[in-house]
């Protein structure tokens, strides 16, 4: 593809038309047209990015999103309907997951599969999966610590009332 290496600042708009030419029309449009007619899930958030898309939403709303509102957000069309009947379906296991799991990334595990290395989906760029699962292990682990807190209130109150029965 480069003849010239490394590239001469006088052959660079030549390089440039060469590769746009030959290797673009000829190579990669067409791949990425059979990898677009492929997509069975298409977004429908065009070049915006999920994560600067729950941004906007989160601060008009004054909320968070979740992931499994944002995945029916990003793939709904302008009046509201379901890009195709597998987005719909996905999204109705989707929410019967979520309600019938503590965490939301264990129904997400359950519908999609598991989360490919490097990548999360309905997160954005940047997340990985071990941070989704640590922030998962974090909140139950927070939220075990409050339930053991209040059983030792509960346990304490109760050993009170008993001492004050005995005496």
């Amino acid at each position: 593809m480069f003849k010239d290496f490394p590239i001469i600042f006088k052959s660079w708009k030549d390089i440039l038309a060469d590769t746009k030419t030959n290797s673009y029309e000829s190579k990669i449009k067409p791949q990425k047209c059979q990898n677009k007619a492929k997509l069975k899930a298409p977004h429908t958030l065009g070049s915006k990015s999920l994560a600067r898309k729950k941004h906007e939403l989160e601060s008009r709303d004054r909320r968070t999103y979740s992931r499994g509102e944002m995945y029916a957000i990003s793939h709904k069309k302008s009046d509201g309907s379901f890009v195709n009947e597998d987005v719909y379906n996905n999204n109705e296991k989707l929410q019967a997951a979520i309600k019938d799991s503590v965490y939301e990334n264990e129904a997400f595990q359950k519908v999609f599969g598991k989360e490919q290395h490097g990548y999360v989906r309905s997160v954005g760029l940047g997340a990985t999966p071990s941070q989704i699962n640590r922030s998962t292990r974090l909140a139950s682990s927070s939220a075990e610590n409050e339930k053991k807190r209040k059983c030792k209130k509960k346990l304490m109150h109760l050993k009170k009332i008993i001492q004050k029965l005995t005496n």
